[in-house]
């Protein structure tokens, strides 16, 4: 079994595990398109997907097949009557939720046209080294391509081809995809739409080079099937917020029937956190992997994924987030064998 397919099994079972209803079929459908996707040779920007990207995905189909999901109407500027598909199909980041309560949302959301295409871009979050995004999407040919499987899954012969671009930051020089993306379909009062999240990876410096500069607007180049639009996003009166960063003052060894792990840094970020290790194995990481998480004081308990493997260090990421709670003075890490593993997290 190769490293991805070992990512691809933890992560369905951490599905499973939260009841999630991820259906045997959906499942099957992942295996074979992440194997078919390994010989392809047809290269198409932001199709490119991470594993990340695929469990988000199985997440966003998984909640549109919920017989438990509730569907709220909401006026938005795209259209008179849609979803509130945040609070559905991004329910697991739950730092956006708290980012937002805590009245920090840095972009309004930007309608837009490209062709026959009416987008919408919200949810727009700029950090250290990535742009997160949510877009919604209707027109153009996507009617004609959604069909409904047995199991009441809608599905698409053809995704439209989005390409989306910023033109405000460089690309990451140490990110191999540059980008990653899941979509979904929903009908919502007789039409059919796409969502998507996205997240770009970004150079730092350009993006610590904008804030230097009192940058107000993000740009954007954004093509979907042929049709092209530039597009221009003004800041909020909200300032916008990097991570803090806390490197561990000591190298702490996570104890592992294999090998042992150090935590070199954690980044705690208005909408996630972002831990960093480095040492052990990755078979010994991915035995792991599925049992550690973070824990406050307060017990509150913070899940942590995958969110990049190399060959002597690991990034894993908590979607909820520490960031405006000013009370938690304390947080530990626990892998299953550690219990309350102390963590840095006092700002210098």
């Amino acid at each position: 079994m190769s490293l991805e397919e070992k990512e691809l099994d933890i992560i369905i079972n951490r599905i499973k595990s939260d009841l999630i209803p991820v259906p045997d079929e959906l499942e099957d459908k992942i295996n074979k398109w992440v194997v078919a996707k390994k010989h392809s040779k047809k290269k198409k920007r932001f199709r490119n997907f991470s594993i990340g990207a695929v469990a988000a995905s199985i997440l966003l189909v998984s909640f549109i097949l919920s017989p438990t999901a509730r569907t709220y109407a909401k006026d938005i500027p795209i259209v008179s009557m849609a979803v509130d598909w945040f609070e559905e199909l991004l329910i697991e980041y739950k730092g956006i939720e708290t980012a937002e309560k805590n009245n920090y949302k840095p972009f309004k959301p930007h309608s837009f046209s490209a062709g026959n295409y009416e987008l919408e871009m919200d949810h727009l979050f700029l950090e250290d080294e990535q742009l997160f995004f949510t877009l919604l999407v209707k027109g153009g040919d996507i009617a004609d391509s959604v069909y409904k499987e047995e199991s009441g899954m809608l599905m698409m012969d053809n995704y439209p081809e989005i390409n989306i671009e910023s033109e405000s930051f460089a690309r990451n020089p140490n990110s191999v995809e540059g980008a990653g993306a899941s979509m979904g379909i929903q009908r919502i009062s007789g039409k059919y739409y796409i969502m998507a999240k996205y997240t770009l990876y970004i150079d730092p410096n350009t993006v610590h080079e904008f804030i230097k500069n009192d940058g107000n607007t993000l740009s954007f180049s954004v093509e979907i099937d042929g049709n092209k639009a530039n597009v221009d996003i003004p800041l909020s009166n909200t300032k916008i917020q990097l991570g803090k960063h806390f490197v561990q003052n000591e190298k702490i060894e996570l104890q592992n029937s294999e090998a042992p792990f150090t935590v070199q840094k954690l980044v705690v970020y208005p909408t996630r956190m972002e831990l960093e290790l480095t040492g052990g194995s990755q078979d010994a990481f991915l035995k792991m992997v599925s049992n550690i998480y973070l824990q406050d004081e307060k017990g509150n308990k913070y899940s942590l994924r995958v969110l990049q493997v190399n060959s002597d260090s690991y990034k894993l990421e908590s979607l909820s987030t520490i960031y405006f709670d000013e009370k938690v003075k304390e947080l530990t890490l626990n892998d299953g064998i550690n219990k309350g593993v102390q963590l840095n997290i006092t700002e210098e």
